[in-house]
């Protein structure tokens, strides 16, 4: 699902990307974190992740084509 999601907004062009995940959901914090999303912060109940996709090589796990 992960590998998806980063290839298309690969292919959108998309530089970055931030997702908003709920302290208590460790499931969905260890995928996007070993999908190399870091944490910035937290707001209300929520994670605030963060994903740098305007380098390649950042992402070339994920990506078809990097």
């Amino acid at each position: 699902m992960i590998k998806n999601l980063l290839n298309k907004a690969y292919e959108l062009g998309l530089k970055e990307l931030f997702a908003r995940v709920k302290k208590d959901n460790e499931k969905s914090l260890n995928l996007l974190k070993n999908s190399h999303f870091l944490e910035l912060g937290i707001l209300d109940d929520k994670i605030i992740l963060f994903k740098n996709l305007f380098y390649p090589k950042t992402c070339k796990n994920f990506l078809k084509n990097p």
